[in-house]
């Protein structure tokens, strides 16, 4: 039976009458049931990555590249070749490859912020250029 039809035979067939037991299904009782509480272990190098890109969030704010970018447009493209690195202090008393799983996370929250802000700038800064541009000539 195609389903358009058994909807239809479904719709024509009228209400269920009150009388009809349904039986009922108890979903929250039946998904307990199968709730197994397991500690997860999170590797080291994901948890010191995810410390990196908190430090960053933190300590990385890229107003400089935005205030730059609006006060010359062009270098917004720096930012697309730097390369923020966290301070040293932050890499103490980890092991190398915390370290550089640390940097990594550090490096690509860091970046993705500079990146942002001097693109806004940039934006910003060629709108004023053109308005102030196009201003002059007329």
């Amino acid at each position: 039976m195609r389903p358009v039809s058994l909807a239809l035979a479904l719709l024509l067939a009228g209400p269920i009458p009150a009388h009809a037991s349904v039986p009922s299904f108890d979903i929250e009782a039946s998904m307990r049931a199968y709730v197994v509480s397991v500690p997860v272990q999170v590797p080291a190098c994901a948890r010191a990555e995810a410390e990196g890109r908190g430090a960053a969030d933190d300590r990385v704010s890229g107003n400089g590249w935005l205030i730059g970018s609006i006060l010359l447009p062009i270098v917004a493209f720096g930012a697309l070749a730097s390369n923020p690195v966290p301070n040293s202090t932050l890499l103490m008393g980890r092991s190398d490859e915390e370290a550089a799983c640390f940097s990594e996370g550090y490096r690509q929250q860091a970046r993705g912020k500079v990146r942002q802000k001097a693109l806004i700038g940039g934006l910003i800064g060629f709108a004023l250029g053109f308005a102030v541009l196009s201003g002059a000539n007329e």
